[in-house]
């Protein structure tokens, strides 16, 4: 009997796919440089010395479940198209600069939920000092969206997703975790039950999702080089960690001691019947608010301090190792191996059922 033999996209998986197929055209996916956003060196490809590097991302965002205020989905829906756009450029250190989209629409949607959708994107590029320089509008048969955004970083500050060392402190900027409590008590029909005031704090928390662009623009601005890695945690925590210990042959730990566990999670955790650390680890429901980077040690403080300023407190969970193992230090001090777990290999899967099995019963305290 004949049997195909070629491999399929399921068999590889989308990162799998960027590393055996785009990596033979595309600068961006060489094994040794892989990151969210196209880098156009000018000062090398001009030959003029000084000029910043260019950053560009392109992205085709998915929406994501949530509970959102009443009368707010389209709104939301193109703030989440920007500020999706915007993370990658964010996450390596750069200043937003334009915006494009591409939009295909169905013929019978309202003319007033689109410009719902344009006043969306205007209201986080806004925030971030951008513009919309143009797009393209298709009449289509569903809704879909693809959008560019560049920016602008200095050579030195560049953030990309090598260059960890040993020692680092791993930080999030974000309690990492209500995106994805507020998802599953929404999606379990579960939500209503949380307290008035930690409903409200969620609907307005999943409403404007804005990144750290002022705090990571500083910092890379007066402390270039400090941030030794990072992007944005779009796939969720562990596919980071993954690729400290992909790129940079290196491991890391997670203290569940210092993973921020605030009132609105700690409610979701006891009304879900988890710990409220584990919560942390999810596939990336808290994007785009939340970025993973690797800090010197030596200039923690100061990093800290920037971001502090900026109105964006920086969580030291945990460290880079020297050996290449992702682990995850319990409450009660035992320290286990973090299970593979992000979007790629489980998007068409149970993720609520995978995430109960591979992260909640494994890594519970006893």
């Amino acid at each position: 009997m004949f049997v195909n033999q070629r491999p399929m996209l399921s068999d590889v998986g989308e990162k799998g796919l960027i590393r055996t197929v785009l990596a033979d055209y595309a600068t961006t996916a060489r094994e040794n440089q892989i990151d969210d956003c196209v880098v156009i060196e000018l000062s090398e490809r001009l030959g003029i010395p000084g000029l910043p590097n260019i950053v560009y991302s392109i992205d085709h965002p998915g929406l994501i479940d949530r509970p959102l205020p009443p009368n707010s989905t389209w709104r939301f829906r193109g703030r989440w198209a920007a500020a999706c756009t915007c993370n990658d450029v964010i996450a390596m250190g750069a200043q937003p600069q334009g915006f494009a989209l591409d939009l295909a629409l169905p013929k019978d949607i309202a003319i007033d939920d689109v410009r719902d959708f344009y006043q969306g994107m205007t209201d986080v590029l806004t925030e971030y000092g951008v513009v919309i320089e143009g797009g393209n509008i298709d009449a289509n048969d569903r809704f879909e969206t693809a959008a560019m955004c560049w920016g602008t970083v200095s050579p030195e500050g560049m953030i990309r997703r090598e260059g960890a060392r040993a020692g680092d402190v791993v930080a999030v900027t974000t309690p990492i975790g209500l995106g994805w409590a507020s998802h599953l008590l929404h999606r379990n029909g579960r939500f209503a039950e949380l307290s008035p005031a930690i409903r409200a704090e969620l609907e307005e928390y999943n409403l404007m999702p804005l990144g750290p662009a002022e705090a990571v623009r500083e910092t890379v601005r007066m402390l270039p080089g400090e941030i030794t890695s990072g992007m944005d945690l779009t796939d969720g925590l562990i596919e980071f960690l993954d690729t400290i210990r992909v790129r940079n042959g290196l491991g890391a730990v997670i203290d569940a001691r210092s993973v921020p566990v605030p009132p609105a999670l700690a409610e979701c955790a006891a009304l879900l019947g988890v710990p409220p650390q584990v919560l942390c680890l999810e596939y990336g429901f808290d994007t785009p608010r939340m970025h993973g980077y690797t800090v010197r040690a030596a200039s923690w403080e100061k990093v800290s301090e920037i971001f502090a300023r900026c109105g964006w407190p920086l969580y030291r969970i945990g460290e880079v190792t020297v050996e290449p193992r992702l682990s995850w230090r319990r409450l009660d001090g035992t320290v286990l191996d973090l299970p593979r777990l992000w979007w790629d290999p489980y998007g068409e899967a149970d993720i609520v059922g995978r995430w109960t099995s591979d992260i909640v019963r494994a890594l519970s305290e006893a």
